[in-house]
């Protein structure tokens, strides 16, 4: 009776023992914590620090020379009664002129990173060879305390601009090797503006046809300078390797008085860059 117990106990112990281990693992498994198995997290590239590069790509744009002659008009006709009545000095409006040219030229700046934003200031300068001219001529007469008054008067303007630079802020966000970004700032051009205006005016008594003045004059003036605008763009860079990436950007630069030019750029470039 005695053997017939050990026996039936041995056996019961037999099977339990290989579900004992199973068992185990299915109440304390959790217990060793969460399995994800989820895409692993990309890695955000590291833009900050200081950086320098390269650009080429294309200008275009126009310059608005409304006005830009009524200054030398004006000196011609100082002090006259025939400018008093006919405003002959705000008659020239020359056309708009379109201009175009190539671009090349160098950039440098500083990013800040916090996780995926990025923000940094840059400066720039382009090489570029822009130049557009506009005339105008118009002719009126009237009549004063028995005296007619004749003007006539015609004018041409130009500018060239060879030298762009900016200073601007950027803000970007970084999407895996890409940073698309927007800029701001201030802009400076070397310009030089040419215009040449001709003045030519006669008063005539009515009653006898006799002239009493006559003008024919002409104004010339030559200058270079430098101007001061607004810049403002986007654009993306995206990272080659570790301290290599390329660069795609509009710029848009505004000049609101180069000399009474007032004249609108795009640029459109590439580039590249170091990252140190």
């Amino acid at each position: 009776m005695r053997a017939r117990y050990y026996i039936s106990t041995a056996l019961l112990a037999a099977l339990i023992a290989p579900a004992a281990p199973a068992m185990a693992a299915d109440v304390f498994g959790p217990l060793r914590g969460t399995q994800y198995g989820g895409p692993a997290m990309k890695p955000v590239v590291a833009w900050e620090g200081a950086y320098f590069g390269g650009t080429a790509g294309a200008t275009t744009g126009n310059a608005l020379f409304s006005g830009s002659l009524s200054d030398s008009v004006g000196f011609i006709l100082r002090n006259t009664t025939i400018n008093n009545l006919l405003g002959v000095d705000q008659w020239l409006a020359p056309r708009t002129g379109a201009m175009n040219s190539g671009n090349f030229g160098l950039f440098a700046g500083f990013n800040y990173q916090i996780d995926e934003a990025v923000l940094g200031f840059e400066a720039d300068y382009s090489r570029v060879k822009l130049s557009t001219s506009g005339r105008d001529a118009m002719g009126r007469s009237t009549e004063s305390n028995g005296i007619r008054y004749i003007a006539r008067t015609n004018g041409e303007v130009s500018v060239e601009v060879r030298d762009l630079m900016t200073l601007r802020g950027r803000a970007g966000y970084t999407m895996g090797s890409f940073l698309p970004f927007v800029t701001g700032g201030l802009a400076l051009a070397n310009y030089t503006t040419f215009s040449s205006a001709t003045v030519d005016t006669e008063e005539t008594i009515v009653a006898t046809g006799v002239v009493i003045g006559d003008l024919d004059e002409t104004e010339t003036r030559r200058k270079r300078r430098t101007g001061i605008g607004l810049a403002g763009g986007a654009g993306v860079d995206v990272s080659v390797t570790e301290n290599l990436f390329l660069r795609g950007e509009w710029q848009y630069l505004h000049f609101p008085d180069l000399n009474g030019a007032n004249v609108n750029l795009h640029n459109f470039r590439a580039g590249a860059a170091v990252k140190f």
